[in-house]
């Protein structure tokens, strides 16, 4: 859910594609992850790191440039068991690392002004499963050093044909050096007396740097505004379909 919301916010940016590589500006953020401690204590698991990139001319103040923008997604899940959906239920949490897009003074990458209820808002908007989204209660926590407002949302779901109520944490962006990073956690609502402290630790946990995983690359199309993803995306998203899905792809 939260490379598809990433992409969205980079490609709502004006302009178009420049197709000539040599006039291109790369900007590149470097992937955070969550302590090893953290991981050990929740009992939640690396899924791996997702490449995301994306190319946009942009436009402010009179000037025009196009940046190539590669953003990462470290991604961590839990078995939490709900009957009737086997092994496919699972508790979620990722991290973005998107860099900032700066020209003219202007600091241009959409995902440090969003709100949460922005976020969240994208992720219902374009999930057919996923209705009912409603804001439940705010909670001030830390993250690199720096305070921020972490936000509960409540929703309805429906997987594998089964009605599913939700818990949904966002974070408003943070600042790393020249990167934002915003932090996504989902759980089934009944496992909320366990998986919301979990949340908390995993989002106060989380490091400057990842561990290295697995890495999953994607380019989106500047033109059509739609998100391509490599086959083997795609073979994993068809495995997991009745499961909560964090790298669903806006359509």
């Amino acid at each position: 859910m939260l490379s598809g919301t990433a992409v969205a916010g980079l490609v709502g940016l004006s302009g178009c594609l420049s197709g000539v590589l040599g006039s291109v500006t790369s900007l590149e953020s470097t992937p955070a992850g969550v302590s090893q401690s953290a991981l050990e204590s929740t009992g939640y698991e690396a899924v791996g790191i997702e490449e995301l990139v994306t190319e946009r001319t942009v436009e402010a103040a009179g000037q025009s440039e196009t940046f190539a923008v590669t953003s990462y997604l470290s991604q961590y899940e839990k078995q939490v068991g709900i009957e009737g959906l086997a092994e496919t239920a699972t508790a979620t949490f990722a991290v973005l690392s998107t860099p900032k897009i700066e020209l003219a003074g202007e600091t241009l990458n959409p995902i440090g002004e969003m709100s949460s209820r922005e976020v969240v808002d994208l992720i219902g908007e374009n999930y057919d499963s996923i209705d009912g989204i409603e804001h439940d209660s705010d909670q001030e926590i830390t993250i690199l050093e720096q305070s921020v407002i972490q936000s509960r949302f409540v929703a309805e779901a429906t997987f594998a044909g089964l009605p599913l109520d939700l818990d949904m944490y966002v974070t408003k962006a943070v600042e790393r050096g020249d990167d934002f990073l915003v932090a996504v956690g989902v759980y089934p609502r009944q496992f909320r007396t366990i998986e919301a402290a979990a949340t908390r630790e995993l989002t106060e946990s989380i490091t400057p740097e990842a561990a290295a995983e697995s890495t999953e690359s994607e380019s989106t199309d500047g033109d059509s505004g739609d998100n391509e993803t490599a086959d083997s995306d795609n073979e994993s998203t068809e495995n997991s379909s009745d499961g909560l899905d964090l790298t669903g792809r806006l359509q």
